[in-house]
């Protein structure tokens, strides 16, 4: 996951998009990187890929810094144009992997944008039979067809891969997948459940990934009384 520096916006236009996939195409397969799913948002990018000979620092510098030349250039821009290298992390759970190709695919929609199948910046119609960037076989063999594939995707991501993967999220977007992950319970009636219900929540909250300061915003829940709850072996007392 790239994203732009500063949050700032990473694509002016079309062209851009254009550019900066073209770039993306040719170094990835010059390093002899598979493409799985990919998405282009206004200030960020997802890719997922199959790296088998750990080429993609070498393929991803080919193509930011290219990037960010032409990006430089073309709207006299002065200084870094994407944030930090990139965030990455390795998948070796089949249903992790499935899980990220739809939260790659529904991030538009999520982003209030418009329906996945929509969008044009992602990889989604690929899927659905037009091939430019990605090996779709390998996923839609996994999915069992496009069919299964399209119904796999109208649902909600799983919040675990959505807290994962969202940059720095707002406190609105964390509401929202704590409110998925403890449902029916809302974050901020979780202090008031009896204790062994609060405790549940408070493990589910950090099993999901949340950090403990961002389950004390959440639920008014003390940093100790969370820590005490979320122990190893906090389920057994």
């Amino acid at each position: 996951m790239m994203r732009g520096n500063g949050k700032q916006i990473l694509f002016e236009d079309d062209a851009d998009r254009d550019y900066y996939l073209t770039r993306l195409y040719f170094c990835l397969k010059d390093e002899r990187i598979v493409t799985l799913a990919w998405c282009l948002m206004d200030n960020h990018v997802h890719l997922l890929v199959r790296d088998e000979n750990t080429r993609l620092p070498t393929a991803m510098a080919r193509v930011n810094g290219a990037y960010a030349r032409h990006f430089n250039k073309k709207y006299d821009h002065v200084g870094h144009v994407f944030q930090d290298r990139y965030r990455c992390e390795p998948i070796d759970d089949e249903s992790y992997l499935l899980e990220t190709v739809r939260y790659i695919h529904n991030n538009p929609e999520e982003a209030g944008i418009c329906r996945s199948e929509k969008y044009r910046w992602s990889s989604y119609r690929e899927y659905m039979g037009s091939p430019r960037l990605v090996d779709t076989h390998f996923m839609l063999t996994m999915f069992g067809g496009r069919a299964k594939f399209k119904r796999f995707c109208r649902e909600k991501s799983n919040p675990t891969v959505r807290l994962n993967w969202t940059y720095s999220p707002t406190t609105e977007t964390l509401i929202d997948i704590a409110s998925d992950v403890i449902s029916p319970v809302s974050p901020d009636s979780v202090s008031a459940l009896p204790r062994d219900k609060r405790n549940r929540c408070l493990r589910m909250l950090r099993d999901a990934g949340f950090t403990v300061r961002q389950i004390v915003r959440l639920t008014g829940v003390g940093k100790t009384a969370i820590i005490d709850a979320t122990r190893p072996d906090a389920s057994e007392a």
